[in-house]
């Protein structure tokens, strides 16, 4: 979503995999476009990966260093690294060791937070989230000026069904106040359970964009040109 943030008018979303994903590849690779898979660095090792990009928290790190059911991992830190291309360190916070001590080039950004243009500044707001670290979505919102009357923790992409978003806005209704919840969470609703529902949107700050843009053009295209990338 970052590179097509700056370059892509369209996007095909590949929900089943592993064939789907697999086509979408051969036909991106035939076509000069670009293929973006999440959470690909253990997914279909067979599928040859021109670029790989680590995104690391400094504040959460690599938590306590061990894999999933002991730890947050899903493969340990020097097989992740080996594969890497490219680090990017989100929040002020130092570079975890592993990370230090790697040649993989490191590139800083912060979360930024916006309401699309809805004055928060002492507005009430009733939230709700369903993903990963709730936390930081109600702390964004108070950062903000926001007076959070009501929250709701959801299970990370648990289904938001009719039933469940009306109590919710009849929760908001009667605290006077504007329900809210994350990009992520509103992209799983239908457009009109969307109604009445506003999200916090989440960007990426880049502390050097530039370099980042020339590293990934460089990746892509040793010319480095943007003008020589078909369809970008």
């Amino acid at each position: 979503m970052l590179i097509l943030s700056w370059w892509a008018t369209r996007l095909q979303v590949v929900r089943e995999r592993p064939q789907p994903l697999l086509a979408a590849a051969n036909k991106a690779a035939t076509q000069h476009q670009l293929l973006i898979m999440d959470d690909g660095l253990q997914n279909h090792p067979s599928l040859r990966r021109d670029t790989v990009l680590l995104i690391v928290d400094s504040e959460d790190g690599f938590g306590n260093g061990h894999i999933i059911p002991a730890g947050p991992l899903r493969e340990t830190i020097p097989s992740a690294l080996s594969k890497a291309h490219g680090i990017i360190l989100i929040g002020d916070g130092p570079p975890p060791p592993a990370c230090q001590k790697s040649s993989v080039q490191i590139f800083r950004a912060r979360r930024t937070f916006t309401a699309g243009g809805l004055p928060l500044a002492g507005l009430r707001v009733w939230a709700f989230c369903g993903i990963a670290r709730p936390e930081r979505f109600f702390q964004a919102l108070r950062n903000m000026g926001a007076v959070v009357v009501g929250q709701e923790i959801l299970a990370d992409h648990q289904p938001i069904n009719s039933r469940l978003l009306k109590r919710m806005t009849t929760a908001a209704q009667q605290q006077k106040a504007v329900l809210m919840t994350t990009e992520k969470d509103m992209a799983r609703l239908s457009p009109e359970n969307r109604q009445g529902l506003y999200p916090l949107i989440m960007k990426l700050e880049f502390e050097h964009p530039q370099d980042l843009k020339n590293f990934l053009l460089n990746r892509m295209n040793p010319q480095g040109s943007l003008a020589e990338m078909p369809h970008l």
